[in-house]
């Protein structure tokens, strides 16, 4: 668990220069946010960290050696070796919100709980999970620290 959403960007950045290190190339390596407004944040974020285009939106760019970029829903048919999933507090703040009905909770979750489980199956070696605050009760009850 992360402090801040810029700390999930921090520390996403940090694992990828450490996968930099060890000469992972850039198309390894593929990057899904629960958010389509946070991913434009996170590309510009990466690109200033190596350099310019080295992100990029798979859906607008065709990558060619880039770290690719992109929202859950668009992750649908995206594989890499290496994948980072943030903004899951984003989903689990939503199913909490009082607005909803049992129904459209219950409806919510089980999207949800389809778009996570197709977006970690993207990743052919290695799944990274990032969570912003602390864990719901549900999660750490599966999760060691």
């Amino acid at each position: 668990p992360l402090t801040s959403e810029q700390d999930e960007v921090t520390r996403v950045i940090n694992e990828i220069r450490l996968l930099q290190q060890n000469n992972i190339p850039w198309q390894d390596i593929l990057v899904i946010h629960a958010s389509r407004e946070e991913t434009s944040h996170i590309t510009a974020r990466l690109n200033k960290a190596f350099g310019p285009k080295t992100a990029v939106d798979p859906g607008r760019d065709d990558p060619h050696n880039q770290i690719r970029v992109c929202s859950l829903n668009a992750a649908t048919g995206l594989e890499s070796p290496i994948v980072f999933l943030m903004g899951i507090h984003d989903l689990y703040e939503m199913e909490q919100s009082i607005r909803l009905s049992e129904e459209e909770r219950g409806e919510l979750v089980r999207d949800n709980t389809r778009k996570l489980y197709m977006a970690c199956t993207r990743a052919g070696q290695r799944l990274v999970i990032t969570y912003v605050g602390p864990l719901p009760d549900i999660l750490s009850q599966q999760c060691p620290n």
